[in-house]
């Protein structure tokens, strides 16, 4: 399996591309206002995509969709064959989302029509297993102002990757960092001068993490304020283009 990052900005950045990645350059996780440019700088074909997840509301994930969907529709326009592509987000995800597309669009406009025949919305619940391709994806509630999920992703029910998306510590992050996953990519936006915590910081990890976490597990930092660098050798600071081979 291989992740690529696509940006690794949180909503407030030095100009980082937002944090965005793909598993196998099938399922996209994230949806930010610049995917179709982040794809493309990558050289990751849009049409490639098979599986989308969202992991909450919030602009900096989810408002990319409108015009990811209107690039989906113009490729199959122009004769581009795809089958029905799923999208994994929480409750309420298909009316946000087409709203979004709506008043990015106008109601008018065959997009809207298209996203309802050829997109499959499914609801994201604690604990429910999903079929992700080959893999098994749990999904995991975060600690975050609005409803927010991360996930372990299996296969042949091993944990072999984890994503910790925007959320406060809390024992879901315990529980997920002691699954035993290797390789776990977190929001790691937090600063000693933030006003109010509401990320995860490098500091938190090293000091309530790294006890819980197996001694293969690698912690890939992402959703940052400015690119950074760990003097820990068990925190790696994703940047743009990024391959993690898993």
């Amino acid at each position: 399996m291989k992740v690529t990052i696509l940006g690794n900005g949180g909503a407030i950045n030095d100009g980082l591309p937002y944090n965005a990645f793909t598993i196998d350059h099938t399922v996209l996780v994230e949806t930010p206002p610049d995917i179709i440019a982040s794809l493309f700088r990558e050289n990751i074909s849009i049409s490639s995509i098979e599986e989308i997840y969202i992991s909450h509301f919030h602009g900096d994930h989810s408002f990319g969709f409108p015009f990811l969907a209107l690039r989906l529709f113009w490729e199959e326009m122009k004769g581009n064959q795809r089958k029905e592509i799923k999208l994994y987000a929480p409750h309420g995800g298909k009316e946000f989302l087409i709203d979004l597309t709506v008043r990015a669009l106008s109601g008018e406009h065959p997009c809207i029509s298209w996203i309802e025949e050829h997109i499959a919305f499914n609801s994201l619940f604690p604990e429910k297993e999903i079929r992700l391709g080959s893999y098994q994806l749990v999904p995991i509630r975060m600690e975050h102002f609005t409803e927010t999920y991360g996930f372990i992703l299996k296969e042949k029910s091993v944990p072999i990757f984890a994503y910790i998306a925007d959320t406060k510590w809390s024992e879901n992050v315990e529980e997920i960092i002691k699954s035993g996953s290797p390789i776990i990519l977190l929001d790691l936006n937090g600063e000693p001068d933030d006003p109010v915590p509401i990320h995860l910081s490098e500091e938190e990890l090293m000091q309530r993490g790294f006890m819980l976490a197996s001694a293969e597990t690698v912690f890939y930092g992402t959703h940052l304020k400015y690119q950074k660098k760990s003097n820990s050798d068990k925190i790696v600071y994703v940047s743009p283009g990024m391959e993690i081979e898993v």
